[in-house]
């Protein structure tokens, strides 16, 4: 039975361990940037990697696997949020109620983990996903570009407003 056989392939459990090693915990922090709830962020993580198990056949070597990943990621992650709208507001996710370094008191972290992630808040979904994925994901302008369907320069460019629009936003919470 091929699907049997392909769910077997060492080779293709060997390119899926890697992505995982080297996307998951990249992925986990897009998806907690994307969403403001951990919770949220790891059962969407499990989703990605499930999707991307059963597209893995689909990624291109000229597509960069990074790219690739983000698209799944960037698609789950809008799905879950447009369904959180038609759902009432759920209190603040465990990202902003714990502290990012428990040696760290919480008041001195909390406060500005709020501030932005309230500044994250303000911003259209299209800002606060470039500034994650470059930001926090740590991909490239052309990786961006790619995953987009836009050109580097458009991507660099959609990165610094952003970050402009970031910056206002987290001075007018101060």
């Amino acid at each position: 039975m091929a699907l049997h056989h392909e769910q077997t392939d060492p080779q293709r459990a060997r390119r899926f361990a890697r992505l995982v090693d080297e996307h998951g915990l990249r992925v986990l922090r897009f998806l907690q940037g994307m969403t403001g709830d951990s919770d949220s962020a790891e059962d969407l993580a499990q989703d990605v990697f499930l999707k991307a198990w059963a597209a893995l056949q689909d990624l291109r070597e000229e597509l960069s696997a990074a790219a690739w990943l983000y698209v799944i990621a960037r698609n789950t992650a809008a799905s879950h949020l447009a369904q959180a709208r038609r759902r009432p507001s759920q209190p603040l996710g465990e990202a902003e109620r714990e502290p990012a370094d428990p040696a760290r008191p919480a008041d001195e972290t909390l406060p500005l983990r709020l501030a932005v992630r309230q500044a994250l808040d303000r911003l259209e979904a299209r800002d606060r996903e470039i500034l994650l994925l470059v930001g926090l994901a740590g991909l490239s302008a052309v990786e961006v570009a790619e995953m987009m369907g836009i050109g580097v320069e458009a991507a660099r460019k959609r990165w610094q407003r952003a970050g402009h629009r970031f910056r206002q936003a987290m001075e007018e919470a101060a």
